[in-house]
This record gives structure tokens, C-alpha cells and sequence, in this order.
């Protein structure tokens, strides 16, 4: 990766560009636990490789949505977790976002993965949900915090439930849509 950080990669504060997230070649293999003959003798368990990804290549444009279809295990969760990077060295091929390929690290500077079931915490309220992601990924004052809260509670329209609880199973809380937009600005 360049050593001087692009625009892509500045402080969320700021003004941020487009990204387009580009993949090219993504190969992803895992092993398995080879069948063998029930009547062989168990010596040891054998694994042999199965390939989940074969050169995939594509692109998120940005400002457009994406779906990514296909049959249950053809592999879209294990795409998107590489795209991610929430999958470590076992995959191959080169991730961008515009022209400059990144890491992990530098992923959450420009996107965002809501896995399908949220992990919020029930018992606290949409504002303090923002605000200690706020506090964990943004550095800036109190006050530009709290307008950064305040901004996406309107750009999530999300302005109606700041102060109820998130919920869940054992606490009564918001609504599964404007949980899922909670989890999309956290």
C-alpha cells in the first residue's frame, strides 16, 4: 500500500470520495474432512481442499446497490467476508477501493458490513448506540461527535427513536427496520 494514506482513507470528519470497492481474482479454498471407506481403519483424519471461490472478479460502484446472488453454499457470505477482510490468508487475489488496494485495517475507513443478524446491545437507547461508535472510530471533539450522531440520525431517518431502547428478545425496543439502519450507521 502507498505509504501516504489517499483521500480515501482521512478522518470521517471530513468531506469523504466516492469508493468504489473493486475485487480481481478472488480464489478461496478450505479444507474439508475427506471421506473415507468405512471399512479402512480411522489412522488419521484426511483433508482434501474444496474450492468455495474460483477467480471472482467484480466491483461495488459507489452510490449504486448490489446484490450478490446464488444458491445456498455458492459462496456470497465467504465473497463479501474477503471483501471485508474478515478472512486471514486464506484467500487469493487483490482487493482496491478506487486504485489503491487496503487492508483490513483501512477497510472500516470507507465501509461498512452489517452482518444479516445484528449484534447490538439491547438495553441501550439509539444515541448511546451512535455515540460509542462515535467515541470508537472517530477522532474529534465531544461536539463534532455529538453533530456526526445527530447527521446520521437524520440521514437513517432514525430521529424518532434517538432515545428508545435497541431491544431484543428480553427487552422491548424499536422495529426491525430502523434496527437494521441502527446497525448499517454503527
Amino acid at each position: 500500500l502507498n505509504k501516504v494514506a489517499p483521500e480515501i482513507f482521512q478522518n470521517q470528519t471530513k468531506k469523504s470520495t466516492p469508493v468504489n470497492v473493486i475485487f480481481k481474482n478472488i480464489s478461496y479454498t478450505v479444507q474439508i474432512e475427506k471421506k473415507v471407506d468405512r471399512f479402512q481403519l480411522p489412522c488419521k483424519k484426511q483433508t482434501e481442499p474444496k474450492h468455495i471461490l474460483k477467480n471472482v472478479s467484480g466491483i461495488f460502484k459507489a452510490g449504486e446497490i448490489t446484490a450478490i446472488l446464488g444458491a445456498s453454499g455458492a459462496g456470497k457470505t465467504s465473497l463479501l467476508n474477503i471483501i471485508a477482510c474478515r478472512v486471514a490468508h486464506k484467500s487469493e487475489g487483490k482487493l482496491y477501493a478506487n486504485t489503491t488496494e487496503y487492508s483490513y485495517d483501512q477497510f472500516g475507513d470507507f465501509a461498512n458490513y452489517v452482518m444479516q443478524s445484528d449484534l447490538l446491545m439491547q438495553t441501550l437507547t439509539v444515541r448511546e448506540t451512535l455515540a460509542f461508535a462515535a467515541d470508537l472510530k472517530i477522532d474529534a471533539s465531544t461536539e463534532e461527535k455529538s453533530k456526526i450522531v445527530d447527521d446520521l440520525s437524520k440521514n437513517m431517518k432514525l430521529e424518532k427513536c434517538m432515545d428508545v431502547m435497541v431491544g431484543g428478545s428480553l427487552v422491548k425496543g424499536i422495529s426491525g427496520g430502523e434496527k437494521k439502519r441502527t446497525s448499517i450507521a454503527f
